[in-house]
């Protein structure tokens, strides 16, 4: 499982990564900032996302997941000190695996990660390719042309045209090359 840190306080974000690596997670990075958390996430196509409400900018972790979860699927652990009615209600139209209120303890945050990966695979099983869209993909990366595809696998060009719109469609992509990243990320190809 895969896990992108969005915290602005650096400290803890390292705590956490720590934390969370002992557990044998694989943690993609950490972002301090809205800006970074968005590129880290569309970079690495993360399982689990720990989000910091409170980021200190003019843009909070909700609103930043919201952004994003529209783009990606990934489960979401929020982190925060705020435990207000209102933060709650709003967050919890994420769906969020968990809630963590700061400060917490290590086992609070493992137990949450653990429930977070659990959720995840579920809806990974779910998002994989099937074993045609995983030929297309390996063509496409290749740099094979539709026509091209199409006369390796034996189908017409339209059905090659087809399963590549089906393909950005499915996984929320504008073009090509997001789609061979994003199939690199998640160890479809190599």
């Amino acid at each position: 499982m895969r896990i992108v840190i969005v915290e602005d306080e650096i400290i803890i974000a390292n705590d956490i990564k720590i934390i969370v690596e002992r557990q044998g997670f694989e943690v993609a990075g950490i972002a301090t900032e809205c800006s970074q958390a968005s590129e880290l996430i569309k970079s690495f196509w993360p399982d689990i996302v720990l989000c910091d409400i409170n980021l200190g900018q003019n843009k909070s972790g909700i609103q930043l997941m919201k952004e994003l979860s529209g783009q990606q699927n990934f489960q979401i652990v929020f982190i925060t000190a705020y435990s207000d009615e209102e933060t709650i209600i709003e967050a919890s139209g994420l769906n969020p695996v968990s809630f963590l209120v700061k400060p917490f303890n290590e086992r609070q945050l493992i137990a949450s990660v653990k429930l977070a990966a659990l959720s995840a695979s579920k809806i990974e099983d779910v998002h994989k390719p099937t074993q045609r869209e995983l030929e297309i993909i390996k063509l496409i990366s290749k740099g094979l042309n539709t026509r091209q595809i199409a006369e390796q696998l034996y189908i017409s060009a339209l059905t090659a045209k087809t399963h590549r719109r089906n393909l950005l469609a499915k996984y929320k992509l504008k073009n090509s090359a997001e789609l061979i990243l994003m199939a690199m990320n998640q160890k479809w190809i190599s």
